[in-house]
């Protein structure tokens, strides 16, 4: 506990450190309002030093806009570590550049993500302006620059939600108190867009099929379409010895989920349709071969071929080519069997199924208005109706059996049984 007294022509707080030993900080000459709010922090300064623990953000807030004299007498004092000057040195290229160079943990797509991220921050802030001059204003107008720079609201998010790993990672290195993007009025998880989901029919899968230039560009289809693998990164990944033939079974590598514990690596079923793929592929490649893709066969842009190969088949191009035939794979697969063993299968959870991956398809429609079930709709509605009528009837039952039970109660009342009489009160009250 901290003391606030006037010294000469200022003020003095005095307290009592971690160890024992009384100490004293003269904050100068100042409103008193200004010394309380000094003394404030000093205890939750105080307290944190003995407790061990780190200081709060308004503390650190505080501390972040305090003059260097001051911060100085704190660090005598060992309230606070020795002030930092790099953090008013460092710009936001740098803080960003030196992120991305640090991360040798990441897949080379994230850091390509990041990427972006950076060159969309250059062209909107200056690269050379300070970090610890970023406001949540600043941030607001950097998810408003791309909006207006025709970005999607997706697009928005994801880059919003890089923005503040960055400047998370200089809030972890106490270069800056506070991280502008993390407000809620900067939303920063991206949203499902189920305008871009798309189902391709088996019809449509066999035409893109004999389109296909080539039998590595007919294994690459089958495994994305039929397998439910995602390209590039499981379809390039998948070696001849995963495929085990003897038990029908498909060994997927996964190099997004790797660092998942469990995650490593999935196994599903042989299909029919990878099982013709993949002999036809065997047939191609060497006794030698390790790889079920061919070097040769991968490109740095499997969009791009995929969208020439659809043009060819008199196919037009839908969104996310490579996602929505997982997609589709995993709502027919659903068709047959539980969600658990289908989100097993394809790599996912069942609630990312559910958000991003299954959809309604016009069988789905069609089935609903066949005649056959409307019958079972029939049959279903009429049993219910029955069974709603019974319960009825054994509530209207229990109420003829309680209705005399009511009616003895309220004579009984009329009679005056359960009647108070003025009598009885004063009686009581004499006895206490």
């Amino acid at each position: 506990m901290a003391t606030l007294d006037r010294y000469k022509a200022g003020w003095r707080i005095r307290f009592v450190d971690g160890s024992g030993k009384r100490k004293s900080v003269y904050p100068g000459v100042m409103p008193k309002k200004n010394a309380e709010e000094i003394k404030r922090h000093i205890e939750t300064l105080v307290a944190a030093r003995h407790s061990g623990t780190s200081m709060p953000l308004h503390t650190a807030l505080w501390l972040s806009t305090c003059a260097d004299s001051l911060k100085e007498k704190l660090h005598k004092l060992d309230l606070i570590e020795a002030p930092r000057e790099e953090a008013a040195t460092l710009s936001l290229q740098d803080l960003c550049r030196q992120f991305i160079d640090s991360r040798s943990d990441v897949k080379r797509s994230s850091k390509l993500v990041w990427g972006r991220c950076l060159k969309l921050l250059m062209k909107c802030f200056d690269g050379s302006r300070l970090i610890d001059s970023f406001t949540i204003g600043d941030a607001k107008d950097f998810r408003n620059f791309l909006l207006a720079d025709g970005k999607s609201e997706n697009t928005a998010r994801k880059m919003c939600s890089v923005a503040s790993q960055f400047f998370a990672d200089a809030v972890d290195r106490e270069l800056i108190a506070k991280n502008p993007f993390r407000v809620k009025s900067i939303p920063r998880t991206v949203l499902a867009n189920r305008k871009r989901d798309h189902f391709i029919t088996r019809k449509v899968s066999e035409k893109i099929l004999e389109a296909c230039p080539d039998e590595d560009w007919r294994l690459i289809f089958s495994l994305a379409r039929f397998g439910g693998l995602r390209c590039p990164s499981e379809i390039e990944a998948l070696k001849w010895e995963h495929v085990l033939w003897d038990q029908d079974k498909l060994v997927v590598p996964s190099p997004k989920t790797e660092h998942h514990e469990g995650k490593e690596e999935r196994i599903i079923p042989l299909f029919p349709e990878l099982r013709e793929a993949l002999e036809r592929a065997s047939k191609w490649s060497g006794a030698d071969s390790v790889w079920v893709l061919p070097i040769r066969s991968r490109h740095s842009n499997y969009g791009v071929k995929m969208k020439r190969i659809l043009m060819e088949a008199g196919i037009q191009s839908w969104p996310k080519i490579f996602h929505n035939l997982r997609a589709t794979r995993e709502t027919e697969l659903l068709e047959e069997f539980p969600i658990h063993v289908v989100c097993q299968w394809i790599g996912n959870s069942a609630l990312i199924a559910a958000r991003h991956y299954l959809q309604v398809t016009d069988d789905h429609y069609e089935k609903a208005s066949t005649a056959d079930h409307k019958a079972d709709q029939n049959t279903t509605e009429q049993e219910g109706i029955e069974r709603n009528s019974e319960e009825s009837k054994i509530e209207r039952d229990g109420n003829n059996l309680a209705k005399p039970l009511r009616n003895r109660e309220k004579r009984e009342k009329r009679n005056g049984r359960y009647r108070t009489r003025t009598c009885d009160l004063f009686r009581v009250k004499e006895a206490r």
